[in-house]
C-alpha cells in the first residue's frame, strides 16, 4: 500500500535548513508576492542569499516567528 502524502495544513517545516519561496508559499498558501511583502513588513524574517540566483528562508527563524 503506497504511503499518501500530508496535506499541506499537516506539513510540518524541518528542524534546520533553508527553504525557498515557491514550496514556502504552497506550504503557507500564499502567493510568493505576499511572501515578499510579508518580509518587507516584518511579518517573515528576511531571506538570506545563498547565491547570486537563490535566496530562502531559514527554517530555524520561521519556526521562531511562529510560523510552525
Amino acid at each position: 500500500m503506497a504511503k499518501t502524502p500530508k496535506p499541506k495544513a499537516q506539513a510540518e517545516l524541518a528542524e534546520s535548513g533553508y527553504i525557498r519561496a515557491k514550496a514556502l508559499a504552497q506550504f503557507c498558501s500564499v502567493s510568493r508576492t505576499t511572501l515578499w511583502r510579508w518580509a518587507r513588513t516584518g511579518r517573515l524574517p528576511k531571506p538570506v542569499k545563498l547565491s547570486e540566483n537563490v535566496t530562502a528562508w531559514r527554517t530555524s527563524e520561521l519556526k521562531e516567528c511562529g510560523l510552525m
